[in-house]
C-alpha cells in the first residue's frame, strides 16, 4: 500500500516535467485555490511563454452521459475531453490507433479495453460507431487504451475529442471548468513559468475583468482582489495537492506515515522477540553444544544446525506480528479506498 500510494503518476515518461496549472486568487473577499483553468489558457502557454513546450487539456463530461450502441445503452463515468496530443503528452498507453492522430478529428472517440469489451464484446472496436450525450451525437471509435494505472491521479473510460466540444472552442478567460497542463522545457523550471503568469494575467485577464466586471485588474488589486495562477508537479498532485477541485479525491499523507509507522513498529517487535528468545535460548544451547563436542560432533555439522534454526527464528519472529496487524488494520485501507 506504501509502495502504491508513493508511486502515484511516475510511470509518466516526463513526470518531473509535467506541472497541472491552478487558479487562485481573491475575487469580492473570497479566496480561491482551484486546479481549474479555461479553454485558451494552453495555447496561450505555449505562444507566450518560451520555457513551455507543450500543453493539453482536459474536460469532464457534465453528468453522466448516455452511451448507445444499438440496445446497449449505459450511463458512464470519467467521460473526458481532451486534446488530440493526450497520449503524446501523459504516458498512457495505446493499443491500437495512432497517437498522433487517433483523437485529430472531430466525433472521434478512445474506449479503454473495459469499456470495448462493454459495448462491442469480443469484436474489434475500432471504425465502430457510438452514440454519446442527449444530443445523440455519433462518433467513430478510432483508438482502444489500455486500462488507466490504479497508481493514477485521475482515471479515464472514454476520450472524446476535444474538437466535438462546442465548450472547449470558448475564448473566455474568466470561462473556469477544466484542466489544463503543461511541460516544460528540459531545461527550464517551474519557477520561471510562474514568473511569467503575471504578464499572462495582465494580457488575457486583465482587458476580461474590466469588460465582464467593469474594473480593471488594477482596481481590484488596490481594493484588495487578486488574481493569478500557479504550477503542481503532477506526481505530487495524489498527495499534496492544494487545490480544490481536483479531478479526482486525493491521498492523504496521514495514511503513509501511520502504516508506515505500524511497519517500523512491526521490524521492532520481531527484533525485541528474537533477541528474548535468543537470550532465553542460550543457557540450553550452551549445554547442547557443549554435549555435542564432547560426543565428537564435526565443527561443519554443528554449524549448518545453528545457521539452519537462526534462519526458523527469523523467519518465525518476523512474520507473526503480521497478523494482528492485519486483521486491524483492514476495516481502515477498506476505508482508505473506498473514500
Amino acid at each position: 500500500m506504501l509502495t502504491n500510494e508513493l508511486s502515484y503518476d511516475n510511470f509518466h515518461p516526463d513526470a518531473d516535467r509535467i506541472f497541472q496549472v491552478g487558479l487562485n486568487g481573491k475575487i469580492g473577499g473570497q479566496d480561491i485555490r482551484v486546479a481549474n483553468t479555461c479553454p485558451p489558457m494552453a495555447a496561450a502557454l505555449v505562444a507566450d511563454i518560451p520555457e513551455v513546450a507543450d500543453a493539453t487539456r482536459i474536460a469532464q463530461m457534465f453528468g453522466q452521459p448516455v452511451i448507445r450502441n444499438g440496445e446497449k445503452i449505459f450511463t458512464e463515468e470519467k467521460v473526458f475531453a481532451v486534446d488530440s496530443n493526450f497520449f503524446e503528452f501523459f504516458g498512457y498507453k495505446l493499443k491500437a490507433g495512432d497517437v498522433k492522430t487517433v483523437l485529430k478529428e472531430p466525433n472521434t472517440v478512445v474506449l479503454t479495453e473495459i469499456m470495448a469489451q462493454k459495448y462491442f464484446g469480443d469484436e474489434n472496436p475500432i471504425g465502430k460507431l457510438l452514440v454519446i450525450g442527449d444530443e445523440n451525437k455519433t462518433y467513430k471509435v478510432t483508438g482502444l487504451a489500455e486500462n488507466p494505472p490504479g497508481n493514477s491521479h485521475f482515471t479515464y473510460n472514454i476520450l472524446i475529442s476535444a474538437l466535438s466540444s462546442e465548450r472547449l472552442k470558448s475564448e473566455i478567460w474568466l470561462n473556469n471548468f477544466m484542466y489544463t497542463y503543461l511541460k516544460i522545457q528540459p531545461n527550464s523550471s517551474s519557477d520561471q513559468v510562474q514568473a511569467k503568469f503575471i504578464p499572462l494575467v495582465e494580457k488575457y485577464i486583465g482587458p476580461e475583468l474590466e469588460k465582464f466586471m467593469g474594473a480593471t485588474l488594477k482596481q481590484m488589486q488596490e481594493s484588495g482582489g487578486s488574481y493569478g495562477y500557479y504550477t503542481t508537479n503532477i506526481k505530487d498532485i495524489h498527495l499534496h495537492s492544494t487545490s480544490q477541485g481536483d479531478l479526482e479525491p486525493g491521498g492523504n499523507m496521514m495514511y503513509v506515515y501511520f502504516f508506515g509507522g505500524i511497519g517500523l513498529f512491526i521490524i521492532l517487535i520481531a527484533c525485541i522477540n528474537f533477541m528474548n528468545l535468543s537470550t532465553a535460548r542460550s543457557a540450553g544451547r550452551a549445554k547442547e553444544v557443549g554435549l555435542r563436542k564432547a560426543l565428537g560432533s564435526l565443527g561443519a555439522k554443528w554449524w549448518g544446525s545453528s545457521w539452519q534454526s537462526l534462519f526458523f527464528i527469523v523467519r518465525w519472529q518476523s512474520c507473526w506480528p503480521w497478523w494482528p496487524v492485519t486483521i486491524y488494520c483492514h476495516p481502515l485501507i477498506h476505508f482508505r479506498e473506498r473514500n
